[in-house]
């Protein structure tokens, strides 16, 4: 594999949710405290952010047939935002829905769209002061949006994060981050259903310190896992559940990870700063890093249904 490149040198606080979008050519994420959207053009190798006033904005999946419409968070709501990359001007076309009404403190953390259009969206509580990854109390959940409505899914989730689907959509993989482990689930595709939860990937397997946090499925069904607190990003065999290979990055604050390019054959990683202990910290947290050439190919990140 080769070197890794800082592509976005400290453009978050903490880079969350990255969305390759193929028929654009564009990398969209958000940079969660910032409250802002981002969007980095690689042909101009350039980072474009917009500042939305507010709560938390932690997931930005673009909607299937509209160039400049976005299903977004902020804070418990998902809202369709309206915004062309590089402009400064945007609208909140309307909300969709309010989650965790009876925990006004928590709010959405990650989400992916499942290959029928579907979002999926987690929910998280206060982060335990010292410890990111770690929340403390089961009070959150873990959602489906689709046409007909928002659905609970999964209840007593800690801290919701990372989301993926083998490609024959009958198993779909979720991070507790607190847990430490990639859990999977039976996946019932035109129901939405999940179940026979069971331990896919524990971080303890290898000895590696952090949280698991997001991920991302390859086009031969393995998962790359970002790990939080650790520095690298985690190649874990779907047929095994052992871990093929390691890539480190030079922030230990791994966030996310996802493939893009034309080929679909580059890694980006999302990070973040100032978080946790100190000793962790360094120069580069907070930037958008790409791996070229991985010598695998991605999955195409699949838009949202609006309803």
């Amino acid at each position: 594999m080769n070197a890794i490149e800082n592509i976005g040198p400290q453009c978050y606080h903490l880079g969350e949710g990255p969305h390759w979008c193929q028929r654009r050519q564009l990398l969209f994420s958000v940079d969660i405290p910032g409250t802002a959207v981002c969007c980095y053009d690689p042909s101009k190798k350039s980072m474009t952010k917009l500042k939305i006033p507010g709560e938390s904005i932690s997931l930005i999946v673009p909607i299937e047939g509209q160039d400049d419409e976005f299903v977004i968070s902020r804070g418990r709501t998902l809202s369709i935002l309206k915004w062309t990359p590089g402009s400064d001007d945007y609208q909140i076309i309307r909300d969709l829905h309010e989650v965790d009404a009876s925990q006004p403190k928590n709010r959405l953390n990650d989400g992916k769209c499942d290959a029928k259009g579907r979002l999926w969206a987690g929910t998280m509580g206060p982060q335990i002061e010292g410890r990111p990854g770690y929340v403390g109390a089961l009070e959150a959940t873990l959602y489906m949006i689709d046409a007909k409505g928002c659905h609970v899914k999964l209840t007593d989730v800690e801290l919701s994060n990372g989301l993926g689907w083998s490609e024959d959509n009958k198993t779909m993989y979720f991070v507790d981050s607190p847990k430490r482990s990639v859990d999977a689930f039976d996946f019932d595709l035109e129901t939405g259903d999940i179940t026979n939860r069971r331990v896919f990937y524990h971080l303890d397997t290898d000895d590696i310190p952090g949280v698991p946090d997001g991920l991302t499925v390859d086009a031969r069904d393995n998962i790359w896992l970002a790990a939080f607190s650790a520095g690298r990003v985690l190649e874990i065999d779907s047929k095994t559940g052992k871990l093929i290979s390691q890539v480190e990055v030079p922030s230990n604050l791994t966030t996310s990870v996802t493939f893009g390019g034309k080929s679909l054959d580059e890694l980006f990683v999302t990070t973040g700063r100032d978080l946790g202990d100190e000793k962790l910290r360094g120069p580069v947290d907070g930037s958008l890093f790409v791996l070229h050439s991985v010598k695998v190919q991605g999955r195409p990140a699949m838009d949202f249904v609006k309803p």
